[in-house]
């Protein structure tokens, strides 16, 4: 039987046996995670805008950190709602993201305490809306 009343992340081992007649006995081992881990979705994923100070072809530059607070999975080829960023001549890295109408689309992985960082101009001297999560591909580590 496994004890949870104190809620630890932890792998156990449960062993089940039993003897029918004639003698026959069958016993089964099982390993089951345990643990407090929240299930993880793409509300996990948060966005934060600051100024950087450049302005590229006319346009202020804005730093994106995007980030995970999901300490067991990481989250993948993320869509997030981007309204009003343009991509400037300083360029974005295609392999971290790309605009796509209202969209950024954010192909690298975001892990906890890793966040990915990249800078968008906008058409304005304000600053951009902070990018709002709206799917993502989620992978958790038992």
């Amino acid at each position: 039987m496994i004890d949870n009343s104190k809620p630890v992340t932890s792998l156990q081992s449960i062993n089940i046996s039993s003897t029918r007649s004639r003698g026959i006995s069958i016993s089964i081992s099982l390993w089951v995670m345990k643990g407090t881990a929240e299930p993880c979705d793409v509300s996990a994923i948060t966005a934060s805008v600051t100024k950087n100070g450049s302005v590229v072809g006319g346009l202020p530059q804005w730093n994106v950190v995007i980030s995970n607070a999901c300490e067991n999975c990481s989250q993948s080829n993320v869509v997030m709602l981007c309204p009003g960023y343009v991509d400037t001549v300083v360029g974005l890295d295609p392999n971290i993201v790309r605009l796509d109408g209202p969209y950024c689309n954010v192909y690298s992985p975001v892990v906890y305490d890793d966040p990915v960082k990249f800078t968008v101009g906008t058409k304005d001297k304000y600053p951009p809306n902070e990018p709002t999560p709206v799917s993502s591909v989620i992978r958790c580590i038992p």
